[in-house]
């Protein structure tokens, strides 16, 4: 047969040459579609093969001009391209005319036995054919045009390395090994049978470490980790021609292991059956995926975690609000046992939401412009205490240390947790390091770390020398509830709490440990240029504040057990109430009623009307009416409705009676 080739690369046009010409077929070449059609006004052509992404017209176009043209619309068209490898696209190539769509790398009994089939048994031209019309091929065509000239951007070094030896090559076995030797990628070339290493080209033998007689004394199985090799050979017994294509582990002469994808091909060269093995490392590929689906299981554990937490604050809210209304009618000075283990429990769950809240960065924070070394010097004798004799600290701080916006507390929080679990990971004693350093995250550590936006930042690390964790273990660390603790020794709430406070704060945390080899964790925070914040003055003793009042205060509440409580108490220190089931209601209540309103106390996210709606639409009724927001909620779902910075505007739940009273009693002060 006489073959048409038509692709813009010199290279793949001998590859096809020589492919075609080992099965007896005659070639001639052309460089895109346009010189594809002057060269087949000629005749005498018996199919085409062709790629696509071509300058001037590409494959696409090519087939429709063939199709349309009554001189050789029958010849038949093999489409030979790695551009696109979607069954959309081949759908496209077929609809515009194609008879075969065969994706690059091919090998040749593939191509040849395509020909031969079309030989035999020509592909009729369809009546429909082309489908397609001029302006989607158009809309395609400019998407090539932008895809090859970035493509030729990238390969323009790579050809001209190659120009000058490909020129002077004229045997195929020749042109396969320089192909080989002078690839980029790692190769080798191993027998099918025995798996033993034949040949080693020299980026294989700089990636992996092995000198060439190394590698030629190895087989598949020596680069193979234990477990690995138990799958080749299970892959084995399925697939018995030994290809191990995909994705397969390597161990390196370092003793590390790598990722690599893997695609082979068989050759015969000589009359020797071998393969040839083409490498990808895609190690940090990988492990980058890794992150990213660790971010969103995370995102989506605190989502969860947050909404748990807003509705047991509810409840928790009731459950310790009626615990002191329940004393006060009472009367006595001392509660009963019965109504103090309520309360104790109640307060032991709140701090459990507190957390929970804290991993999923809903919890209230007052960051200010702090330095960490302060911190961690106020923290220093406390630490002690808490580490005991058997265990050394010690402290490498900067003296130069930027500053960073965070709430002291948190951070504070933070550093003990984290001193407290390097205590537990070393029983029989230790070294437990705190350090503080600033550093500059460049573009290469944010490709590494999904999370990390480059910049300056504050380093906190808390390095121990204790017992250290696998991979399992690390992967697990900061989800709600998990723990290495026996039983009844932990909640597993204490690293995913630090995970949320560091995430609030806009900073990251990475962990680092192998077992037997202690841990470090790395927390940084973004370094801020404002000055340090001013020391908060002393609160002047004096008499006690009066929580009495008169006024008259709306309450908008969904939640029927706090709306009452919060009715209770207002009422008991002498306001007057008015209960509203949500924002509708209280609304009419604002419409209907004649005499004056001094307070709205709203939740946040209600039913219907959100508590920010409901007191927009109220201040624009009552101009100068106060506005009390309650929530179990904080940043993430409560900031998009407003800002509450102001803690005398919002009441965070579960909150007390006496911590209503006295906000609503310090807005009306105001």
């Amino acid at each position: 047969m006489k073959v048409l080739v038509v692709d813009d690369l010199a290279l793949n046009r001998k590859l096809l040459r020589v492919t075609l010409a080992s099965g007896g077929h005659e070639t001639v070449e052309a460089e895109d579609g346009i010189e594809a059609l002057e060269k087949l006004a000629g005749g005498g052509f018996d199919a085409v093969i062709t790629d696509i992404l071509m300058p001037r017209m590409d494959g696409y176009r090519l087939c429709y001009e063939i199709r349309r043209d009554e001189d050789f619309y029958r010849l038949p068209i093999i489409i030979y391209s790695s551009t696109y490898l979607t069954e959309a696209d081949e759908h496209l190539a077929l609809s515009v005319g194609a008879d075969r769509f065969i994706r690059k790398p091919a090998g040749a009994e593939v191509i040849l036995a395509a020909l031969s089939q079309l030989r035999a048994a020509p592909r009729r031209p369809s009546a429909a054919w082309p489908t397609q019309d001029l302006d989607t091929l158009k809309e395609y065509s400019e998407g090539l045009v932008r895809k090859l000239e970035q493509r030729n951007r990238e390969l323009e070094a790579a050809q001209e390395r190659l120009a000058a030896t490909i020129e002077e090559l004229r045997k195929s076995e020749e042109h396969y090994r320089a192909l080989f030797d002078l690839s980029p990628l790692p190769m080798w070339v191993r027998d099918p049978e025995t798996l033993a290493i034949q040949a080693v080209n020299a980026a294989a033998v700089e990636h992996y470490g092995y000198s060439r007689d190394e590698f030629l004394a190895m087989t598949l199985e020596d680069l193979l980790p234990p477990e690995e090799v138990a799958r080749f050979e299970a892959d084995d017994k399925s697939s018995p021609n030994r290809r191990a294509a995909g994705v397969w582990k390597h161990r390196k002469k370092d003793g590390s292991l790598i990722d690599v994808d893997i695609y082979t091909h068989d050759l015969a060269l000589g009359g020797r059956p071998l393969r040839l093995v083409v490498l990808r490392d895609v190690t940090e590929q990988r492990m980058l995926e890794e992150q990213f689906r660790q971010a969103q299981k995370m995102e989506a554990v605190g989502r969860l975690a947050s909404g748990i937490a807003h509705d047991f604050n509810n409840l928790l809210t009731a459950i310790l609000g009626f615990s002191d209304v329940l004393t006060e009618r009472l009367g006595k000075p001392e509660p009963y046992p019965e109504i103090k283990e309520i309360r104790r429990a109640g307060e032991r769950a709140a701090a459990l939401t507190r957390q929970l809240l804290a991993f999923s960065r809903q919890q209230v924070l007052s960051p200010e412009v702090i330095n960490l070394n302060a911190g961690v010097a106020d923290l220093e004798k406390m630490l002690r205490r808490v580490l005991g004799e058997d265990l050394e600290l010690s402290t490498v701080l900067d003296p130069h240390l930027g500053r960073v916006r965070a709430d002291p507390g948190q951070i504070d929080q933070v550093i003990v947790n984290l001193a407290v679990n390097a205590r537990d990971a070393m029983p029989a004693g230790g070294r437990l390091t705190i350090e503080t350093r600033n550093v500059d995250l460049d573009e290469d550590y944010a490709r590494e770390h999904v999370t990390v936006r480059p910049g300056p930042y504050v380093m906190l690390a808390v390095s121990d020398t204790g017992t250290g964790m696998d991979e399992h273990t690390k992967s697990r660390i900061f989800e709600p509830f998990f723990t290495t603790k026996e039983q009844g020794k932990g909640t597993g709430l204490g690293l995913s709490t630090i995970y949320g406070i560091v995430k609030q704060s806009g900073g990251n945390i990475w962990v680092y440990s192998e077992p037997g080899h202690g841990t470090t964790f790395k927390i940084y925070l973004p370094r801020v240029e404002e000055p340090l914040a001013a020391a908060a003055p002393g609160t002047r003793a004096g008499a006690a504040e009066s929580l009495e009042g008169y006024e008259t205060v709306l309450v908008a509440e969904d939640d029927g057990a706090i709306r009452l409580l919060a009715q209770l108490a207002l009422e008991r220190h002498g306001y007057t109430v008015l209960a509203a089931n949500g924002g509708e209601a209280a609304l009419e209540i604002v419409r209907s009623r004649r005499g004056p309103i001094h307070v709205l106390v709203t939740d946040v996210l209600m039913s219907g009307m959100s508590g920010p709606e409901l007191a927009s639409r109220v201040t624009t009724l009552l101009p100068g009416i106060k506005v009390l927001f309650m929530s179990g909620y904080s940043e993430a779902a409560v900031a998009g409705h407003g800002d509450f910075a102001d803690q005398t505007a919002f009441l965070e739940k579960p909150f007390t009676t006496e911590a209503l009273v006295r906000k609503v009693r310090l807005l009306l002060s105001g």
